[in-house]
C-alpha cells in the first residue's frame, strides 16, 4: 500500500465527508440577512451555487494546502494535525463572514478588519454568549474531527478504497460550471444571490443586466413602527454632504462646535455607505445600502415617512447645490426644492406661507447641504446658524427635535475601498 496515496485518500474523505457538510451547514447563517430565493429558477440557481462554492472552497483547501505538504510528509500524525488546522481555519472564516454579513451586509474586507482592529471584537459580537460560542465551537469541531479521522483511518486499513472513485468531485465541478452558465447568460436578478456566499467566483460575460443591483422581494418593514406619543413634535433633519467626523472646530464651524458641546452627541455614529446615495438611504431606512436596488424597484417609502403620513405631518424638503435627485427617490414628500438661495431665506419663506395658510399640524423638515471644501463647510455652518436663529425667533425650536448629521464621512472618490474616515460622521441631536 502506497503511504502517500493512502494519506491523500484519507484526507479526501475528511475534507469532503466532514468539512464540506460543515461548511454548507455554516453557510445557512447567511440566510439571516432575509434574502431568500423565491421562484423555481432562483431556488435552482441558489442550490447549485451553494453546492459549487462550498465544494470549491474545500477542493482548493485540499489540493492547494493539504496535498503538497502531505506528499512531502506522509506521516499519519502530521496529516491529522495539518488537515485539522486547515479545516478549522476554513470553517472559522465561513462562520465569521456569515455572521458579519447577516449583521452588516458586508463580507470580510479591509474595512471590517480595520474596524475590528480599532473598535475591538465587541463591535461585532456584543454578547458574552456569542464570544463563548466562538471559543467553544472550534473545540467541539476539533474533537469531532479527531475521532472521525481516527475511525476513517482504521476502516481504510481494513479496506483501502480506490482514490479515483470520488464522485463528489464531479458533482462540485458540474454545479460550479452550471452556476456560471446562469451567471453568464441570465438576464434577471437571480444572480444577486451570489452575495450570500463568502467568496463570489465571477466569470464576466458579454451579457449584462441594468437591474442587476436589485434584491428581488423586499421584506420591509418587518414590523410596523409603534409610536404611542400623543403630542407630536416637529422633526428637522439637517444633513451635510461629506461631513467627516473630525471636521468640527471652533474656528471653522463655530455653530456646529457649540451644539457639539451642549447637545446630545453620538461620537460612534457611522453612515451606512461611503457615497451620498447609500448614506442617505441608510439614514432614512435604517438598512444597509445593499437594499437600495430593491427599494428603488419596489418604490417603498421609509417606514418613518409612512408613520408621519398617518400623523398628518406637513413635509418640507430643501436642497442646496445637489441632492434633489437622490432624496426624490425615497418618497415624494422628501423631494426637495433645490435652489442656490440662502437656506435661511427659503426656510423663512416656507414658515411665512405656512402661517398665512393657517397650517398648525407638526412638520417634518429636511435640509441637505452640499459642501466640498473647508470654505463650503464654513458657509454651511453660517447657514445652519441662520436657520436655527429663525426658529428661535418664531419659537418653533421649543417644540422641535433637530438632528444634524452627514450622509457619509467624505465625498472623495479617489478609492473604492471602505475606510473609517469615509463612513464616520457626527450625529448631533438638539
Amino acid at each position: 500500500m502506497n503511504r502517500r496515496n493512502f494519506a491523500l485518500s484519507w484526507g479526501r474523505k475528511l475534507f469532503f465527508g466532514f468539512s464540506w457538510p460543515l461548511s454548507s451547514l455554516l453557510g445557512l447563517i447567511y440566510l439571516q440577512s432575509f434574502i431568500y430565493p423565491q421562484s423555481a429558477s432562483e431556488m435552482f440557481y441558489f442550490a447549485i451555487t451553494f453546492i459549487g462554492i462550498y465544494g470549491l472552497l474545500n477542493v482548493v483547501s485540499y489540493f492547494i494546502l493539504y496535498c503538497p505538504f502531505v506528499l512531502i510528509f506522509p506521516s499519519y500524525y502530521f496529516c491529522r494535525i495539518w488537515s485539522l488546522f486547515i479545516i478549522l481555519l476554513l470553517n472559522l472564516y465561513i462562520l465569521s463572514d456569515a455572521y458579519i454579513f447577516s449583521q452588516f451586509r458586508l463580507h470580510i474586507n479591509n474595512f471590517i478588519v480595520n474596524l475590528l482592529y480599532q473598535q475591538g471584537i465587541k463591535t461585532f459580537i456584543p454578547s458574552n454568549a456569542g464570544l463563548i460560542f466562538l471559543i467553544v465551537a472550534p473545540i467541539i469541531v476539533s474533537i469531532l474531527y479527531w475521532f472521525r479521522g481516527e475511525r476513517i483511518w482504521r476502516n481504510m486499513q481494513k479496506r483501502f478504497s480506490n482514490p479515483m472513485g470520488n464522485w463528489y468531485l464531479v458533482v462540485i465541478v458540474l454545479a460550479f460550471g452550471i452556476s456560471h452558465l446562469f451567471r453568464l447568460y441570465s438576464s434577471n436578478h437571480i444572480t444577486q444571490y451570489t452575495k450570500l456566499f463568502p467568496l463570489s467566483f465571477v466569470l464576466n460575460g458579454n451579457k449584462s443586466d441594468s437591474n442587476s443591483n436589485t434584491q428581488g422581494n423586499l421584506y420591509y418593514p418587518r414590523a410596523e413602527m409603534k409610536c404611542t406619543a400623543k403630542n407630536s413634535k416637529n422633526l428637522l433633519f439637517i444633513v451635510i454632504k461629506g461631513w467627516r467626523g473630525d471636521a468640527l472646530s471652533p474656528e471653522l464651524t463655530p455653530t456646529l462646535h457649540h451644539y457639539h458641546r451642549h447637545a446630545a452627541v453620538y461620537n460612534n455614529h457611522f453612515s451606512g455607505s461611503a457615497d451620498d446615495l447609500g448614506g442617505l438611504f441608510s439614514l432614512f431606512y435604517s438598512l444597509p445600502p445593499t437594499y437600495v436596488g430593491a427599494v428603488l424597484q419596489k418604490h417603498v417609502a421609509p417606514v418613518l415617512v409612512d408613520e408621519l403620513r398617518k400623523r398628518k405631518y406637513d413635509f418640507v424638503s430643501l436642497s442646496q447645490g445637489t441632492g434633489a435627485e437622490i432624496l426624490a427617490t425615497f418618497a415624494n414628500e422628501l423631494a426637495p426644492k433645490e435652489d442656490i438661495a440662502p437656506m435661511a431665506d427659503r426656510w423663512k419663506s416656507w414658515v411665512f406661507d405656512r402661517q398665512n395658510t393657517g397650517i398648525t399640524q407638526p412638520f417634518f423638515g429636511m435640509m441637505y447641504f452640499a459642501q466640498n471644501s473647508p470654505v463650503d463647510l464654513a458657509r454651511v455652518d453660517k447657514e445652519i446658524e441662520s436657520v436655527l436663529m429663525e426658529m428661535f425667533l418664531d419659537h418653533s425650536i421649543q417644540n422641535t427635535a433637530i438632528v444634524i448629521t452627514g450622509d457619509q464621512g467624505t465625498s472623495t472618490l479617489d478609492s473604492h475601498t471602505l475606510s473609517l474616515d469615509k463612513v464616520k460622521t457626527p450625529l448631533i441631536v438638539i
